[in-house]
């Protein structure tokens, strides 16, 4: 079996018969890449990011999925829904309840409640509009 990683490389399962010819009792697992074309789309200047002059808000929201729904594309939609929101990460997942820990943060000030509500509002519109799914919980 053996998993294509686009032009970079592959992976795959070393086949049984090797193993046994060599009296190995474990899979064994191969990793090829092409490190050449990896570094060709390597960034050689560093990017400065400055830490943070205020600190960030955090916020759980739990959303009841359709079956099958993707939580990648979910969460890249909800990261770039609001320019206070920063990162949003998968917290937990269980059955149809899917949550995400997201992280607002302002450069100008300390975040309020009351900052906080347009861009969460505009996270659960965008969640319930494109992806059918509810809000379980705030």
């Amino acid at each position: 079996k053996q998993l294509q990683l686009g032009a970079y490389g592959s992976v795959g399962l070393v086949h049984q018969k090797f193993l046994d010819a060599l009296q190995i009792h474990t899979p064994v697992t191969i990793l090829e890449l092409d490190i050449e074309g990896l570094i060709a789309h390597a960034r050689s200047t560093k990017q400065y990011i400055p830490i943070p002059k205020y600190p960030p808000s955090f916020e759980d929201l739990a959303f009841v999925l359709p079956p099958q729904t993707p939580v990648g594309p979910m969460m890249a939609a909800l990261k770039s829904a609001h320019p206070l929101v920063t990162d949003v990460t998968l917290l937990d997942k269980y059955e149809t309840t899917t949550t995400f820990h997201i992280t607002y943060l302002s450069p100008e000030k300390n975040l309020t409640t009351e900052d906080l509500r347009p861009a969460r509002e505009k996270l659960i519109a965008l969640a319930q509009q494109k992806f059918g799914t509810t809000l379980k919980t705030i």
